[in-house]
């Protein structure tokens, strides 16, 4: 997120503010102005907190720790899926190469650390969107960071395991707001996932 909203710098993207003339700040100084008029109070902190989580002082205490979950994450789908990460695939093949001098150690490695398939696999997941229907403005949620982060945790796995995911609209909550639900498939089912999901619409129609 953090990488996503760094775009909007007034220069690239986003609207342009003009400084006060004479301006003999730095490009940077530019920024600042333009997303301090222009991004919202949850915008600004999610870049703050994705910039500092690269930083030196952080990157072991974040940033590897959140490459770990990462791989945890997609060794759980691949433990679901009936298919395999075609990906994962070639990255074990590189390490169990015999150019290596340490192949066989290596490739034992990899023996350990490769997730076996469950009994029962599935070829797509279907999950709902969001653990609740939209808050309303004046409800205290919406101003708790918090809650705001779990409301979309479900997005989160497949974006962190890298795969094909979709969200379509599944008719209305018991409070008249709508909800979603999504679709998640294995790395490389891209055409297969958006043609299911065609058909989840047409079956769901006007709910």
């Amino acid at each position: 997120a953090s990488s996503n909203l760094a775009r909007f710098d007034g220069v690239e993207y986003g609207e342009h503010t003009k400084p006060d003339p004479p301006f003999k700040g730095a490009i940077s100084d530019l920024y600042a102005l333009t997303r301090t008029k222009h991004l919202g109070a949850e915008v600004k902190r999610r870049i703050l907190l994705g910039t500092y989580a690269l930083t030196a002082a952080a990157f072991d205490n974040y940033f590897l720790q959140a490459q770990r979950l990462r791989k945890l994450i997609r060794d759980d789908f691949e433990r679901v899926f009936t298919a395999s990460n075609y990906l994962s695939k070639i990255s074990n093949q590189q390490m169990s190469s015999p150019s290596s001098p340490s192949s066989e150690s290596e490739s034992n490695t990899v023996s350990k650390t490769t997730p076996s398939k469950n009994e029962q696999t599935v070829d797509f997941l279907l999950h709902p969107s969001a653990i609740r229907t939209a808050p309303a403005l004046d409800d205290p949620s919406s101003s708790n960071s918090l809650d705001s982060y779990v409301q979309d945790i479900l997005t989160v796995p497949a974006s962190l395991a890298g795969l094909p995911a979709v969200s379509l609209p599944a008719g209305y909550g018991e409070d008249g707001w709508p909800i979603g639900i999504s679709l998640v498939g294995q790395w490389g089912s891209d055409h297969q996932l958006l043609r299911i999901s065609k058909e989840i619409e047409g079956c769901l129609g006007d709910r």
